[in-house]
């Protein structure tokens, strides 16, 4: 496949309204070997086997798949309604953030963040799986579908639940975590076993 020269510069590859499907599996990225793609309506697939650091898209909605299952560096979306959920043992070495990408609906379980998970504005987020490790902060920022925070989540900044009303959060991450917790206007505090809010 063909990619034309001009996609290239010194971060990487920027692939920004640019009328290609699909890119090379092996795609090789100089610089700071980072992937643009913004406003890109016709791209439909990431490269799996890139040497790619870090991806940055937005506003792509046919993109539905993360690249791979370890990414080195961060994973930025935004508005990105083909992505509807991020996959089982996905590894980030530093920032997974996604905006407004109101299709996804589950994050999948052993998935490990090595800096700041942030979702804000998913608005159709329904769960999160199990074993979670955030090393930085974790954000869900207006995740007003999402109804249950796990109770062996893994965060080791703060913890930001603002406009995710109605959660229920167990009781043993509100005693684990206390003051590093925002917590949204509404929310019921759960026992972690039986999953029943507990005596006030």
């Amino acid at each position: 496949m063909e990619i034309p020269s001009a996609i290239y510069n010194e971060d990487g590859v920027d692939i920004s309204n640019c009328k290609i499907r699909e890119l090379p599996d092996d795609l090789q990225v100089n610089g700071n070997a980072i992937i643009y793609c913004d406003s890109n309506e016709y791209l439909e697939k990431l490269p799996t086997k890139s040497n790619a650091i870090s991806f940055y898209i937005s506003g792509s909605p046919k993109i539905s798949d993360f690249p791979c299952l370890t990414i080195p560096g961060m994973f930025i979306a935004d508005d990105c309604k083909g992505l509807t959920a991020i996959p089982d043992n996905l590894q980030v070495g530093s920032d997974l953030i996604m905006r407004a990408c109101r299709n996804l609906r589950s994050v999948g379980d052993c998935i490990t963040i090595g800096a700041n998970l942030e979702l804000e504005q998913c608005t159709n987020l329904e769960t999160i799986g199990e074993g979670l490790t955030v090393r930085g902060d974790l954000r869900l920022m207006g995740c007003n579908s999402l109804t249950l925070l796990p109770s062996d989540i893994s965060v080791g900044g703060t913890i930001d639940l603002t406009g995710c009303n109605g959660i229920n959060i167990p009781e043993n991450i509100i005693s684990k975590y206390g003051n590093r917790i925002t917590l949204p206007h509404e929310y019921n505090i759960i026992d972690e076993i039986n999953n029943c809010p507990t005596l006030s």
